[in-house]
């Protein structure tokens, strides 16, 4: 189709064309592949008189592009540029999206106002495809600033709002975003189930990012719960698949659970390896995308006995969100038990444990008591520690995560 658009000298329709190769290669994890195809159309309609609102809604997938490689700044020019040029009521939804999520990744909450206000036109409009993309961005946002229990029921509404409209691809992708509420949440089990399904339906349709984005969550679980066989299996596909599709919300999850489950076969080495090309993808980018795991990634590390690597995690982090700020003290809490500094250990992990309860995330929660009855044991406070370890224990059990696997 391209190559008769050109042939009848119709640039606009081949970048029209260009555009939806663009995104089905995207959907198949041909990211170089994607990128370049956008690429051309851009120079094609820019080398235009008159490019129309074509341009504009090229501007806005390289925006797009730009967010799903972590150059936050870059999308939020691209989008900004979308937006200057004459364009249809779908190209200015997506470029507020992309606009609003760019601005919130470089600590500018004004960038909500972007997301709400994309909300607020979609449901003017009554399209549900638009209704939900726009939930879709600003459950991201809810869950950091607010907390999983939020950002879940507004996951809810968008997933029911799609199975009740028929739109079976959406409703997959609302399912994949949830993955990361539901386990901030400790809702493990919904992980096990949900992931299974998710699999099913991306092999037969060939959406490799839900299948890879799925089995990362699974595989994180398995792990903590001691099932490392499975986990391995899972991960072995995860990684490959990711590195292709190269979209830093894939691709650092993917190396993170990489490392844990190489520490959980014994691989030091390995798991180090992981963890360093963890950090390494993530130092470049917004900075969510490690602060997300931080406390997780600083406990790895140091379990491998890597200070400066636990260390170097936290360099140049400026966290915004309550989410990230907590993840942040968490961390900096295990750092301070693993330099022998108890007293600001405890107290760390006493407040932390008290964030992470309000916060209702158990997993977190439970470590930061556990931290806490490692340090009051170091104090000389053995009662105080029992009543916080036994707290722990209950937090892990539910979980389903024997303590020697953690």
């Amino acid at each position: 189709a391209i190559g008769l658009a050109l042939d009848a000298d119709s640039p606009i329709t081949a970048a029209q064309v260009m555009r939806r190769l663009y995104f089905q290669l995207g959907l198949q994890g041909k990211t170089t592949e994607a990128r370049d195809v956008l690429d051309e159309a851009i120079d094609l309609l820019e080398a235009q008189p008159e490019p129309g609102p074509v341009l504009s809604e090229l501007y806005a997938c390289r925006s797009e592009a730009e967010m799903f490689a972590g150059r936050s700044q870059e999308s939020l020019s691209w989008a900004s540029r979308a937006l200057e040029l004459p364009r249809s009521s779908e190209i200015t939804l997506m470029a507020l999206h992309l606009r609003g999520n760019a601005r919130c990744e470089l600590g500018d909450y004004g960038g909500v106002d972007d997301l709400r206000e994309a909300l607020r036109l979609s449901q003017e409009s009554d399209t549900a495809l638009h209704i939900v993309t726009s939930y879709s961005y600003l459950v991201e946002r809810v869950g950091l600033l607010e907390g999983p229990a939020p950002a879940l029921e507004m996951n809810r509404a968008a997933t029911e709002l799609c199975e009740r409209r028929g739109l079976e691809h959406q409703s997959m992708w609302s399912r994949t975003e949830r993955m990361w509420l539901l386990f901030d949440a400790g809702r493990w089990d919904e992980i096990v189930e949900t992931a299974e399904q998710l699999r099913t339906w991306s092999m037969e349709h060939g959406e490799m990012q839900v299948a890879t984005v799925a089995d990362t969550f699974l595989a994180r679980v398995l792990r903590y719960r001691g099932d490392t066989d499975r986990a391995v299996s899972l991960i072995t596909r995860v990684i490959p698949a990711a590195e292709e599709i190269a979209d830093l919300q894939v691709l650092s999850p993917a190396l993170f659970v990489g490392a844990l489950v190489a520490e959980s076969l014994g691989d030091d080495v390995e798991a180090a390896v992981q963890l360093r090309a963890y950090h390494d993808i993530t130092v470049e980018g917004p900075s969510e995308y490690r602060e997300i795991h931080l406390p997780e990634a600083v406990r790895a590390a140091l379990r491998l006995g890597d200070r400066d690597l636990a260390g170097t995690l936290l360099d140049g982090l400026e966290v915004h969100e309550p989410r990230m700020t907590r993840a942040l003290d968490a961390a900096r809490a295990a750092l301070a038990e693993s330099d022998g500094r108890f007293d600001e250990a405890a107290d760390r992990y006493g407040t932390v444990a008290q964030h992470w309860g309000a916060w209702a995330m158990p997993f977190e929660h439970a470590h930061a008591l556990a931290g806490l009855a490692r340090c009051r044991r170091a104090q000389g406070r053995g009662d105080d520690a029992e009543t916080a370890l036994a707290e722990a224990d209950r937090l892990f059990t539910d979980l389903g995560v024997p303590t020697d696997t953690i």
